[in-house]
């Protein structure tokens, strides 16, 4: 690996030691990616301008990662399983009557759905289309910006939400910090982003344009951390491609051990190879599992006139 002094320094160790991990993005089109010494951080380096980045979320982004200025049934009805999982692994920390924001509130499906549990819920989404369908589809409260923008009092919610938004964001630290603000005392931070040492996709595919951050446990964690939060637990559901988070608004009781974490993230990449990866299952599986969504979602949209039919018999259906 190539030994580089980044531009933009590690949010974690406020260093510039690095060595790349790869020159070029899901698609092949020039993206420097590169893994922090001290951290294991993994982010993008060097990288669009302040204002590129907010142009490209504010207006490309969802025409980028779906091909639609507004989502889709398809969208919909996938977005809404996805919530309802996720509702699932927080269910824990929130109860009725708590005021919750949703940060990158997309279509508005996870705002819909808290709303239907019983919670207070707002959302902020930089994407106009997206809001604007989440207003009218749902009658749910978005306010179109992006996370420093948001218009709430201090001391407002009992929850947020960073559902894959974490990895989006300039500088996360200092955005967690900002959007501290606006929690309660003794309010919970709920994280989720992929996984970077994630081994059942193609090697290649998880360097996105979009994504400038890309975190494993240790760096999730001390992320937070470094934010001013405590951590409650940080985990890897499923199949292990997404991280999920848990932290509280509180001062944290101790620092984050960064010791081999550079080593363990390194060798994770290193040995996830494209070899390796045809000659694993997943490759071949893949498609086998896509038609069979593409038929599932075809067949429980069939009859839908808009996003609410079918958020409300997908979040109505017996679990």
């Amino acid at each position: 690996m190539e030994r580089v002094q980044t531009s933009v320094p590690c949010i974690i160790t406020d260093t510039h030691n690095a060595v790349v991990v790869c020159e070029k993005d899901r698609h092949g089109h020039p993206l420097r990616t590169v893994i922090n010494v001290e951290s294991g951080l993994v982010y993008t380096d060097p990288r669009p301008t302040h204002d590129e980045t907010r142009k490209f979320y504010s207006e490309d982004y969802r025409q980028e990662y779906k091909g639609t200025a507004i989502p889709r049934k398809k969208h919909v009805f996938r977005a809404g399983g996805v919530a309802l999982n996720r509702w699932k692994r927080m269910e824990s920390h929130l109860q009725k009557g708590m005021k919750v924001l949703d940060v990158g509130a997309g279509g508005g499906e996870m705002l819909y759905l808290l709303g239907k549990k019983g919670c207070e819920a707002s959302g902020v989404e930089p994407n106009n289309g997206y809001a604007k369908y989440a207003t009218e589809q749902y009658g749910v409260d978005i306010q179109v910006g992006f996370a420093e923008e948001a218009d709430f009092n201090p001391n407002t919610f009992d929850a947020i939400l960073l559902f894959h938004v974490l990895e989006h964001m300039e500088n996360p630290v200092q955005e967690i910090k900002c959007l501290k603000n606006l929690l309660k005392p003794g309010g919970i931070f709920i994280i989720e982003v992929p996984n970077v040492t994630y081994r059942n996709g193609f090697p290649s595919a998880k360097w996105h344009v979009g994504h400038l951050y890309n975190f494993n446990r240790t760096t999730l964690a001390a992320t937070a951390v470094q934010a001013g939060m405590e951590i409650i637990r940080v985990e890897e559901p499923g199949d292990g491609g997404n991280l999920f988070g848990v932290f509280t608004n509180n001062e944290p009781a101790e620092p984050c051990s960064l010791e081999g974490n550079f080593d363990r993230v390194s060798h994770q990449l290193e040995t996830h190879s494209v070899m390796r990866h045809l000659l694993s299952p997943h490759p071949y599986l893949r498609p086998i599992r896509k038609a069979i969504r593409t038929i599932s979602e075809k067949w429980a949209t069939r009859n839908a006139q808009n996003g609410r039919e079918i958020l409300d018999a997908l979040y109505e259906a017996p679990n």
